[in-house]
């Protein structure tokens, strides 16, 4: 009979035990946020829209940038930010990418949180390739319900065309780009973009480090 009457006490203490480490492995590993990816980084090879970057040209060549942006919106939490995935290819030019995540304004791309400079990374097209990864540094913290922004850049310093693929599950949702010439110009926003994108975070605990202070002074005076 002991044996018996100890059973259902043992047995709460176990799956007390098995939920903490779940929760402790799900804060290690991190959370998705947003994911338009198909099954094993599924994205669309042949189609995109494109960023590009086109030098001025004198006498009379005006310096063109076109930038695009993809929204997304946290919820269930507040997180910090650890880290973006994006299929990304170069058709020529130098291959050179800046990847920013942003808050919004207004309903388009606002003030810089993180910036990330990459070199080298982005495939050629055509073909089927590994996205590329960015890892935040910074550790921004994304309120839940409010919108964000990532930001994708062709940096030049040559005419260089960049195409952010499509995903393939369907989804199309709030997006942004534009195109500046010789610095000037403003987004233009829509709910029917089609690129591809992870973002991934951690459970925010609340407290505010030294190193997230710092790092969001740096980032919104790059």
């Amino acid at each position: 009979m002991a044996r018996n009457s100890a059973s259902p006490v043992s047995t709460p203490v176990i799956v007390a035990v098995t939920s903490m480490l779940l929760a402790i492995a799900s804060a290690a590993t991190g959370t998705t946020l947003f994911d338009n990816f198909g099954p094993g980084n599924q994205y669309h090879p042949d189609f995109y829209n494109s960023v590009d970057y086109q030098p001025s040209a004198p006498p009379f060549g005006d310096e063109r940038d076109i930038d695009g942006a993809l929204a997304f919106t946290p919820l269930g939490g507040d997180y910090e930010l650890t880290s973006i995935v994006l299929p990304l290819s170069i058709r020529g030019g130098d291959n050179e990418v800046d990847i920013r995540i942003m808050t919004d304004a207004g309903g388009e791309p606002g003030t810089t949180l993180e910036y990330w400079h990459v070199s080298g990374q982005a495939s050629a097209y055509p073909g089927v390739f590994a996205p590329i990864t960015v890892s935040s540094a910074i550790k921004p913290v994304l309120t839940a319900g409010e919108t964000y922004w990532v930001f994708v850049s062709a940096s030049g310093p040559t005419d260089t065309l960049l195409d952010w693929h499509h995903n393939t599950t369907g989804y199309v949702g709030l997006g942004a780009h534009r195109t500046l010439i010789n610095g000037s110009g403003s987004w233009s926003v829509s709910s029917n973009h089609m690129t591809t994108m992870r973002v991934s975070g951690r459970v925010w605990n609340g407290v505010a480090t030294e190193r997230d202070s710092w790092g969001g002074v740096k980032a919104l005076y790059r």
